[in-house]
């Protein structure tokens, strides 16, 4: 990202706007299909991980996702075994792999976004 647009977005964060994810933390696609966040960890502590078996195709995990970051970065890390209402995709449960502190999100019956 160039220090412009690190600027023009980091500035409208700042002013309340959505926090810049594809400019600040990257999303990739994990082995088991899972969309996966990296460098979240920096900003909250953890990763999270959109469950690959909800029946999303990819570009809605990633909003999933993106989401859910921008609320974390807003309020502060995640807990486990609690659950989350996102908009547009309804009310979602956190999961903590102790072993790799990434917090799955998950739920079989989510909201798919028309």
């Amino acid at each position: 990202m160039g220090g412009e647009f690190f600027t023009i977005a980091a500035g409208r964060w700042l002013d309340g706007a959505a926090f810049p994810v594809p400019g600040l933390i990257a999303l990739f696609v994990g082995p088991a299909g899972n969309i996966c966040s990296f460098g979240l960890e920096t900003f909250a502590g953890h990763e999270i991980a959109v469950a690959g078996d909800m029946g999303m195709d990819r570009s809605q995990q990633a909003k999933l996702a993106i989401r859910v970051i921008d609320h974390v970065v807003r309020a502060g890390p995640l807990e486990p075994g609690s659950r989350l209402d996102v908009v547009d995709f309804g009310d979602v449960e956190i999961i903590k792999d102790e072993k790799t502190n990434i917090f799955t999100l998950k739920n079989k019956e989510i909201v798919k976004p028309s």
